[in-house]
């Protein structure tokens, strides 16, 4: 049996997403997020993000570090 080595990932989660002229159209938050991903057997490693340019930031940094 071939075991492969478990994957590393990093979720990116952007809060502002999911609305349209102010209102929210996307009532899924970060809590739900980390529940899906329990269930799925991910570690817990989801950032929210402020801006394009933190989630570019947050890109690079795991990229650097090795995630897939």
């Amino acid at each position: 049996m071939i075991v492969s080595p478990p994957r590393r990932l990093r979720v990116l989660l952007n809060p502002g997403s999911g609305s349209k002229g102010g209102l929210s159209t996307n009532d899924i938050g970060d809590a739900e997020v980390r529940a899906a991903m329990t269930r799925a057997g991910l570690d817990d490693e989801l950032h929210l993000t402020d801006s394009e340019d933190d989630a570019v930031r947050l890109t690079r940094e795991a990229a650097d570090a090795g995630y897939d």
